[in-house]
This record gives C-alpha cells, sequence and structure tokens, in this order.
C-alpha cells in the first residue's frame, strides 16, 4: 500500500516537473522568437528607411513645387503607379512582422509615420491624375495645361465633346471639392467652362423643341424666337452640335417661308378694323374707232355723201404710219385748218388700221 501511494506521489512529481520544463521551455522559445523578429524589424526598418525617403523624394518631384499643390503636366499615371508599388513592398509596420506594437522602437514608428505620409501624397497624386484625366476627355482636344490658371485664349476656344452630360459633370465637381488650392481653383474653372456650354445647348435644344414638333413647325415658331435661336446656335463651340443645330434651325425657317401647316401666332393686341373706301365708277373711254367714226358722222352731209376734210390724205395702211402728202394725218393737230372738226378725245389717240371702206366712198 505505501510503496503504491510512493509511485503515484512520485509520478506526479516527475510529471508536474516535465510540465514546468516544457512550460519554461516553451515560453523562452517564444521570446527568443520574438525577440529575433523585434531584432529584424529594427534592422529592416532602418535598411528601408532610406528606400521610403527615396520614394517620397521622387513623389514630390510630381509636384510643380513644395506646396504639393498643382502637378507636372509630365506626370503620368504610370509613373505613379511604379512609385505606389514600391511603397508597398516596404514592411515597415508592427503587424507587418507579427510583433507588438510596443516591441517596435521610437525611430522604427517615425519610419512608419513618414511611410504613410508617402502614400497620402501618392493618393493625392493619383487622384488629381485620375480628375484631370476625366476633365480633360470633356473637351475636344482635351487639357494640356494643369500647372497654372489657362489665359483667355485657351479657355475661350475650348468647346465641349457633343455626349458630355450634366450628370457627369455634378460627379466631377463634388470630386474636385475634395481638393483645395490653386489645383481646386483650374480644374472648376474647367468645370464652369464645360458646365456653361452644356447649358447652352440645352437652352438650344429646348428652344428648337418649342418651336417645332412632330415635324411641323408650332405657333411658337415666331421671327423673335427664330433671330433668338440663330443668336444661341452662335454660342455653341462644338462643330457637330452646331451643324445640327443649324440644320434643324434652317427646317424651321424653311417652314417659317412657306407656312406649311403651320398653326398662326395668336396677336396679343386687337385686329384694327378694315375700313372700306368706296370705289368710283370707271371712266369709259371710246375706242378710236367709235371717235373715228363720230368724226364722219359729223362731216356727212344730208345726201349721205361725206364732206372731204382738208389735210386728210387716204390711209390705206397703218395710219400710225405718216403720210407724205400729208404731214400730219391727226385731224387732232392740225388746229389752224379751219374746217377741221374739233376732236372729242386727247390729242394723238391710238387708232387702228381701218384701211379703205368696203362701200368705196370717203376715207378714214
Amino acid at each position: 500500500m505505501k510503496n503504491t501511494l510512493s509511485k503515484t506521489l512520485l509520478l506526479l512529481v516527475v510529471g508536474g516537473v516535465a510540465l514546468a520544463v516544457c512550460f519554461f521551455g516553451y515560453k523562452a522559445k517564444s521570446d527568443s522568437v520574438r525577440k529575433q523578429k523585434i531584432e529584424y524589424a529594427q534592422e529592416t526598418a532602418k535598411k528601408e528607411s532610406a528606400n521610403i525617403r527615396a520614394i517620397k523624394t521622387r513623389v514630390e518631384k510630381f509636384y510643380v513645387n513644395s506646396s504639393h499643390d498643382t502637378l507636372l503636366n509630365n506626370v503620368t499615371k504610370e509613373n505613379v503607379k511604379k512609385e505606389y508599388d514600391k511603397l508597398g513592398s516596404i514592411k515597415i509596420s508592427a503587424q507587418d512582422f507579427g510583433v507588438p506594437e510596443n516591441g517596435l522602437t521610437s525611430d522604427v514608428k517615425e519610419l512608419g509615420k513618414e511611410k504613410e505620409e508617402t502614400q497620402k501624397l501618392i493618393n493625392d497624386v493619383q487622384d488629381k491624375l485620375n480628375m484631370q484625366t476625366s476633365i480633360s476627355n470633356l473637351f475636344e482636344g482635351g487639357v494640356k495645361d494643369w500647372q497654372a490658371e489657362a489665359p483667355a485664349e485657351v479657355t475661350n476656344n475650348l468647346a465641349i465633346k457633343d455626349n458630355v452630360k450634366k450628370d457627369s459633370l455634378t460627379s466631377l465637381k463634388d470630386e474636385v471639392s475634395t481638393k483645395d488650392g490653386l489645383w481646386n481653383k483650374i480644374a472648376n474653372k474647367y468645370l464652369s467652362i464645360a458646365q456653361t456650354q452644356v447649358a447652352q445647348a440645352e437652352d438650344v435644344e429646348k428652344l428648337i423643341s418649342k418651336m417645332i414638333k412632330d415635324g411641323k413647325i408650332t405657333k411658337d415658331a415666331t421671327t423673335e424666337n427664330y433671330s433668338l435661336l440663330l443668336s444661341k446656335i452662335d454660342n455653341i463651340k462644338n462643330t457637330k452640335l452646331k451643324n445640327k443645330y443649324s440644320e434643324q434651325a434652317a427646317n424651321i425657317y424653311s417652314q417659317m417661308v412657306s407656312n406649311v401647316e403651320a398653326t398662326p401666332v395668336e396677336s396679343k393686341e386687337p385686329a384694327e378694323p378694315v375700313v372700306t373706301q368706296p370705289t368710283e365708277a370707271p371712266v369709259v373711254q371710246e375706242s378710236a374707232v367709235e371717235q373715228n367714226q363720230a368724226v364722219q358722222q359729223n362731216n356727212t352731209v344730208p345726201n349721205g355723201q361725206p364732206v372731204e376734210t382738208p389735210n386728210q390724205g387716204t390711209q390705206t395702211g397703218n395710219v400710225n404710219q405718216p403720210n407724205t402728202n400729208q404731214p400730219n394725218t391727226n385731224p387732232g393737230n392740225n388746229a389752224t385748218d379751219p374746217n377741221a372738226v374739233a376732236p372729242t378725245t386727247p390729242a394723238n389717240p391710238v387708232v387702228p388700221n381701218q384701211g379703205n371702206a368696203s362701200n368705196g366712198s370717203g376715207t378714214n
């Protein structure tokens, strides 16, 4: 009995010692591994500090100056991505090495902060480049200079693309608002130009849709609205849109001229009453033949024989042609002849060609 109890106690003691040895051995091993990790982190951090500072120096050169505001025009997304990848490959934080935060020395912690600042600069450059690309794609030919505000001769010649929409400009404006400084001012200026041109195009389209519907002009297709339409089209900078609107305006004008199925424009002023003027009875003038017959009747004797009138030669053709024997065949012009019959019509009437009378008596 005593032997059995002794053996049991011995086994317990031996087991406890073994467990203690294992525990302390594991703890010592663990502490040794952690110490090695910390030492590795410290050494690596010191080595990578030069790389981090080199990356930061190259990223800062993407900016125009040390204010980290506007970017140089030659910066590309490829250049920025290279620096982004290099910085990402650098292990500097406690988490990267799997050690507690308090295990790192203060100089390593400061180096970690420097890496974070460099990462922020890279992110800033990437964000600005992306927004610059989006804004540049709004215009025909793009935007060439982002280092300073563009002069008037540049902005006045900018023309938006024909597919630019108002919603895309609103989204871009929200993104630009996250940045400040001169870069923000430059970006907003380009966005304002695009917004103005989009609004101008929308105004033209609204006016056109007001003046013509289903291919036919409406009562709003007035001279005033047409002149307004032309002036608005003249402000459009995009050539494709300008040609499109000009063709639509020409169609409206053509229908206005021909008034094809156009609804008349309602006048706001009352119509003036139409005053009917009394018409005079037309003055009936005797024909030359009737006048000539009246002359013959006045010169006829009672027995029905015509009286020969002086200076009245025989007319065989057109009486308008002068007679070689009598220079003046018009009785109205022979005022000195006492036997001439006074004319009843104005002088020099146009008399048709009568020729010789059928009865052979007298001369017309």
